[in-house]
């Protein structure tokens, strides 16, 4: 018990920093340091101001001298990310100040810990854990002393967190998921903030990453709108709609690829291309076959578009 005195008489040859005997009432501590050897044992003079330790080994001389409380800190980061990456953040002690007999620490996030030794705050974090405030004790014969840390754990920027498995995921395509002070549990999907919209790939971060879907392109709001009749677009981005070209057209609005694209009317497909609909016949409809003239009719020149063009 920290406050119950035993008597206790040390060696003859053991004295105070002054050379005077040590007081033979001593309150006696449990070491936190060094639960499971036969030293550890923390004895505190009554006698005087100073405080002095002594580790007592059995059949051995104890060691006294005069020691100050520690002070140390940390410089940690706010986000620390989950990437595999062994982490070690070393206790910063000041001179004259730093006689540690070891570190100890409260709940840490999982696969933290404190190296009791050095005070390091080491480990490879794999488990999401919201920002919060953890305490680092040092210890001597002195005091204990703590020192605050503030940190949170997080997916790389890309990811979720997904409490099923315990594990970070890639937000799917078409979503996207910035890393910040937040324990995020799911990716946001490029849909609700610009519609017709996704991303390239998985694992986007960004809002910005949600571009114009295929078959649509940016108009000058930002908003994405679909081709229009006669171009196409074959990619995720924002660039603008290509144009058919060639006498092409397309037969609806937000085409895809090229292949939508097909004689547009008063053009028909020869050789492989879209040409003029030849003299003498008409080309109605957009992708269909030419039509000849009624016998007796004939039209001016090529690319008729209608039977109204027979003269």
């Amino acid at each position: 018990d920290e406050d119950e005195a035993i008597e206790y008489e040390p060696p003859p040859a053991h004295r105070n920093l002054d050379g005077s005997p040590i007081n033979p009432a001593r309150r006696l501590s449990v070491n936190p340091c060094n639960l499971t050897t036969t030293s550890g044992w923390l004895y505190f003079s009554t006698e005087k101001d100073n405080k002095y330790s002594q580790e007592y080994n059995l059949g051995m001389s104890s060691v006294y001298e005069a020691i100050k409380p520690v002070q140390f800190s940390y410089t940690v980061p706010t986000l620390i990310e989950i990437d595999g990456t062994l982490r070690s953040y070393p206790a910063t002690l000041v001179a004259g100040f730093d006689k540690v007999d070891c570190f100890t620490s409260g709940t840490l996030p999982s696969s933290l810990s404190v190296n009791a030794a050095t005070g390091a705050l080491e480990g490879t974090p794999n488990i999401a854990t919201a920002e919060g405030s953890y305490r680092i004790y040092a210890h001597n014969v002195a005091a204990t002393t703590s020192f605050d840390v503030t940190f949170g754990v997080y997916c790389l920027q890309g990811n979720y967190y997904d409490t099923t498995t315990d594990t970070c995921k890639a937000c799917p395509q078409g979503q996207y998921a910035p890393r910040g002070n937040t324990l995020l549990i799911s990716c946001s999907a490029c849909s609700a903030v610009r519609a017709q919209s996704t991303t390239t790939e998985a694992g986007k971060a960004f809002q910005a990453d949600c571009l114009c879907t295929y078959g649509f392109e940016p108009d000058v709001s930002g908003a994405c709108k679909a081709c229009p009749i006669g171009k196409y677009k074959d990619s995720i981005s924002d660039n603008t709609c290509t144009d058919c070209g060639g006498g092409r057209t397309t037969n609806a609005t937000g085409m895809t690829a090229e292949a939508n694209c097909v004689c547009e009317i008063g053009y028909a497909l020869l050789d492989g291309a879209c040409q003029p609909c030849e003299q003498g016949k008409y080309c109605p409809t957009v992708g269909g076959q030419p039509q000849s003239c009624p016998i007796g009719f004939n039209t001016v020149g090529t690319g008729a578009r209608t039977l109204d063009e027979s003269l």
